[in-house]
């Protein structure tokens, strides 16, 4: 089984203002240099970045959606066409500022998995049955374009964490200048 990360780069940002990806964190690195440092630490075959726009950071793959506005699903569905049965997609949102890679084992050792009340990030198992759910979703025949819904179909294991702080996005100015300010500087 490989492990294949997928980042979540892709998104307007329009809440935030600007893009999320290009965040500058305290210690000078951007959010998403951040994230695909994370994803660097499960030593993963392959790391994959959903974006639109030319991002350059070593050692990923960039994968632009092939489905446009179609949010989340339409990056792993991208990831999906790199992927091959039996593989371990690691789903990471770029915009969790506090998210360490302590969070990240448990969702490869279950996988699929997620942590409770929370829908990123994730781990799915590759199989034909989440392909066809997920372009089913994004075709439009019927399933949810939710990466809720997606993972109650796959029936993902859901992990308990004593730090919800970690898991939380900033989706706005204002919660990145909260969640930033834990951050060392």
């Amino acid at each position: 089984m490989r492990t294949l990360v997928l980042i979540l780069a892709g998104g307007e940002s329009s809440r935030m203002g600007q893009d999320k990806a290009a965040l500058l964190r305290p210690d000078g690195r951007t959010q998403l240099q951040h994230t695909v440092d994370l994803a660097s630490m499960t030593a993963p075959d392959l790391v994959l970045v959903s974006t639109n726009i030319p991002r350059n950071i070593k050692g990923t793959h960039e994968l632009p959606d092939r489905h446009k506005d179609c949010g989340p699903l339409a990056g792993i569905e991208s990831a999906l066409s790199l992927a091959i049965n039996g593989d371990c997609l690691l789903v990471l949102p770029c915009d969790m500022p506090l998210l360490t890679g302590d969070l990240l084992e448990p969702l490869l050792n279950h996988c699929p998995a997620v942590y409770e009340d929370h829908w990123l990030p994730c781990s799915l198992t590759v199989t034909e049955d989440l392909r066809n759910y997920v372009l089913n979703a994004l075709t439009g025949s019927g399933n949810q374009r939710s990466v809720k819904a997606l993972l109650n179909s796959v029936r993902a294991h859901r992990i308990t964490t004593r730090d919800e702080l970690q898991l939380q996005s900033a989706n706005n100015p204002e919660q990145w200048q909260q969640l930033t300010k834990i951050l060392p500087q």
